[in-house]
């Protein structure tokens, strides 16, 4: 029997029970984790507008790293491996 035969016959097993099985419980969690994080990305570009804020393209700079590396250690993470930062202003 393939793994994902076996991975859907456990979905459905999980399903009568009434349990929830670790791939529904991830895409349970993951799709308003995402949404929220997609939602704040752009709540921050808010300070974009120039008629309220002023910024250099330093800061820009440094918040466009500080992103870019959110996304790859979070995706490395997702490949088994962990790496934590810190952003500073």
């Amino acid at each position: 029997m393939s793994d994902k035969l076996k991975s859907v016959e456990h979905e459905m097993e999980m399903e009568r029970e009434g349990k929830e099985s670790k791939a529904q419980a991830f895409k349970r969690l993951a799709i308003p984790r995402v949404e929220n994080t997609l939602d704040r990305i752009r709540i921050l570009s808010n300070l974009a507008d120039t008629a309220r804020y002023e910024y250099t393209q330093a800061q820009v700079d440094k918040i466009e790293m500080a992103l870019t590396e959110a996304v790859r250690t979070t995706i490395d993470t997702f490949r088994g491996k962990d790496v934590s930062t810190k952003f500073e202003l």
